[in-house]
């Protein structure tokens, strides 16, 4: 699978690896109750924030299925 789920989706943070699109090491968090977003990666020590965005509540609803089918969510048929 290419977005690989690091806690359960049901959690209010979840870490997707999404394969294809971010190098390795470089993870993607999203609160979801909140609808921030970052893009994480780690030093060796700790980790560091690349970038950030909040989303809307709207806009997570539509972002989630999208995030968890990747990268099956849009097929080449």
């Amino acid at each position: 699978m290419g977005s690989q789920a690091q806690t359960n989706p049901t959690e209010r943070i979840i870490h997707l690896s999404l394969a294809q699109v971010l190098p390795d090491g470089i993870v993607f968090a999203l609160h979801r109750t909140l609808g921030f977003a970052a893009i994480l990666t780690s030093n060796g020590q700790s980790p560091q924030m690349k970038a950030a965005q909040f989303f809307t509540p709207v806009e997570v609803t539509t972002l989630l299925p999208l995030l968890f089918s990747h990268p099956e969510y849009c097929p080449n048929e």
